[in-house]
């Protein structure tokens, strides 16, 4: 059961990350307001933190409605699991279906615009360094929100 839900809930955080990133693509973020995508692509944690307390809450209600910190924290963090295992799908979607040359355009922003290095910029825009930095991030980021959520979801605290 715990696996089963852990797994929904990747599928939904996956298919949010997906959707989030087309909305930056849609919106300019990308292209037209570039300048802002740092800005607006950071605020993709709101629905991240709709997810994980919509899910711990529905953990917490499936055993009973009453659950303790370490069970919601460790749900928390099985799905943490399997959002970071789906994350280079979303990574591969955005990449060659949503925005192909994204990494190009940021890169040729900054250049421009900012006065950076092509160098350093090339290392940071690329595939490995976003898988990395999403895979990481979606560790420390469910660990966290789990751990804060599970805090304020549980009835005991043991």
């Amino acid at each position: 059961m715990i696996l089963r839900k852990s797994i929904f809930i990747a599928l939904w955080f996956l298919l949010v990350t997906i959707a989030w990133l087309a909305l930056e693509k849609l919106l300019g973020f990308h292209d037209v307001y570039i300048q802002y995508h740092t800005y607006f692509a950071n605020l993709v944690l709101i629905p991240n933190i709709f997810i994980f307390n919509r899910a711990i809450s529905g953990y917490r209600k499936s055993i009973g409605g009453t659950i303790t910190y370490l069970q919601a924290f460790g749900f928390g963090l099985i799905c943490t699991v399997f959002i970071v295992l789906f994350s280079p799908l979303a990574l591969w979607v955005f990449e060659t279906i949503l925005n192909p040359n994204f990494y190009q355009s940021m890169i040729q922003y900054l250049v421009t615009q900012k006065h950076e290095n092509q160098a350093e910029t090339a290392k940071y825009f690329n595939h490995e360094n976003y898988r990395n930095m999403m895979i990481y991030g979606n560790i420390v980021q469910g660990a966290v929100l789990s751990a804060i959520i599970a805090f304020f979801s549980s009835k005991k605290r043991t």
